[in-house]
């Protein structure tokens, strides 16, 4: 039971504010970048759809 809890760590909150902050603020995904935030760390398939999409855009400008 222990296992299954420590598995089951997630919030969408946190992560829609991750999102939100990464596309209001190029220098915040440097930030997040040196945290070693990687598309891995989001527990939705979507918001890690979304991480990579992110993290394109700013390879390209």
């Amino acid at each position: 039971m222990k296992d299954e809890a420590i598995t089951n760590l997630f919030s969408i909150d946190s992560e829609k504010i991750v999102l939100g902050s990464l596309m209001c603020d190029n220098t915040t995904f440097q930030i997040a970048k040196a945290s070693c935030l990687t598309t891995e760390d989001f527990y939705f398939e979507g918001h890690r759809m979304i991480y990579n999409i992110i993290k394109d855009l700013i390879k390209k400008t």
